[in-house]
């Protein structure tokens, strides 16, 4: 493991250390969701803020917490997302009830982020113990979804082709307060790497030392009191200001399962290209088959564009400005949940179809110019059989 000169390195407890202390702070439950093509941010908060007069949901429109002390600029979506605010489930976990607010963001590329809260208190082998009881959380993604459903409803036509899809992304981040940590405001102390990983990999269990140090590869610190480490599934963070971070994770989340479902859909297209191409290699006559063709090439295109215009709004909703760490937060991140794969992979497939369609394009072009030539030819064959009509009548 290559340590990194700038971060507050997790170590193993020292010998003698003393006893473990007792940490306080709130277990972030993240789960992104799909709702359709796309949002219109203002239309939505007109139907969210006539919804909320007469039922529980405060809708704002703002933007997420801004770096403060980290940088002078912070960073900014573009545009805005919607937030909305509404009491939590009657769930506990591990004995534990959930926070009394949900929060719900909602993004203009067509995905939403749900956000439970559950207060934690106890030792770092407890949050470990704790860990598993918080992955795949069935009820948690059922009450999301109930709320995402709920809130199409209310949304009517801001949302472009709205559809709950099945598929989704969760992501839990232990924020801890460095102020249970850090007696009188010193740097971290040194923490148990096992259980470090134990909670990213929501595993209670015994790991390897392979897997501890795959687990805590991706480490990110800004000052002494704090720490940053990032997994597939989870995240632990120490911070005296954690909003920023948290909302630089949840966007990464949603961009997370937004490629997804990109990448899913732009392999059927690339499907529904090749079935086109196999049905229509050889043309029959000059009709019906090439314009039936030509509409299904049409309804690709509709998909190739919509994937483009949809990868561009993903990539570019979220502006780090000025702010290196959090730059560093959301690379450390990307590369985890392996973002930069997915996009390389999305930017191919749209090349590829974009590559078949011209051909296709080719080949019609082609097909056009040899009816053409056929009609050309068959009109100077009349031509000339009725150039030599009366001298075959008047010899």
């Amino acid at each position: 493991m290559t340590p990194d000169p700038d971060a507050a390195s997790p170590q193993t407890a020292a010998t003698g250390a003393g006893a473990s202390p007792r940490l306080h702070g709130t277990i972030h439950l993240l789960f992104a969701l799909e709702i359709g093509q796309g949002v219109d941010l203002d239309r939505a908060e007109h139907r969210l803020v006539d919804a909320a007069q007469a039922a529980a949901p405060q809708a704002l429109r703002s933007g997420l917490p801004r770096g403060t002390t980290r940088g002078a600029v912070g960073f900014e979506y573009t545009p805005l997302p919607l937030q909305v605010r509404e009491a939590a489930p009657a769930i506990e976990i591990e004995g534990e009830r959930l926070a009394e607010r949900v929060s719900i963001t909602l993004f203009d590329f067509g995905a939403l982020s749900v956000a439970y809260e559950r207060p934690f208190e106890g030792t770092l082998s407890d949050l470990r113990r704790l860990a598993p009881a918080l992955l795949d959380r069935a009820d948690l993604l059922a009450d999301a979804r109930q709320r995402a459903t709920t809130l199409l409803g209310q949304l009517g036509d801001a949302v472009d082709r709205p559809h709950l899809a099945d598929a989704y992304e969760d992501l839990i981040v232990h924020a801890i307060d460095p102020a249970s940590l850090c007696e009188g405001g010193g740097p971290l102390p040194p923490l148990d790497e096992t259980d470090l990983a134990g909670i990213l990999r929501c595993e209670a269990g015994p790991l390897s030392a392979e897997q501890v140090r795959d687990a805590l590869a991706e480490r990110i610190s800004y000052a002494p009191d704090d720490l940053l480490l990032v997994d597939w599934t989870a995240a632990v963070l120490v911070d005296r200001e954690p909003a920023p971070t948290l909302a630089v994770l949840a966007f990464l989340n949603t961009q997370a399962l937004e490629l997804r479902f990109l990448d899913a859909r732009l392999d059927r297209a690339l499907e529904d290209a090749y079935e086109t191409l196999r049905r229509n290699r050889t043309p029959h006559g000059l009709g019906w088959r090439w314009s039936r063709a030509a509409r299904e090439w049409r309804r690709i295109a509709v998909l190739q564009v919509d994937a483009a215009l949809l990868y561009e709004s993903i990539s570019n909703a979220l502006k780090l400005v000025g702010d290196q760490h959090l730059a560093r937060v959301a690379a450390a991140t990307a590369r985890r949940l392996h973002l930069p794969e997915w996009e390389r992979n999305i930017l191919r497939k749209i090349e590829v179809l974009d590559s078949i369609h011209g051909k296709f394009s080719d080949q019609q072009a082609n097909q056009r110019i040899e009816v053409l030539e056929w009609v050309i030819i068959v009109l100077i064959a009349i031509e000339v059989v009725f150039g030599l009509i009366p001298s075959l009548i008047w010899g």
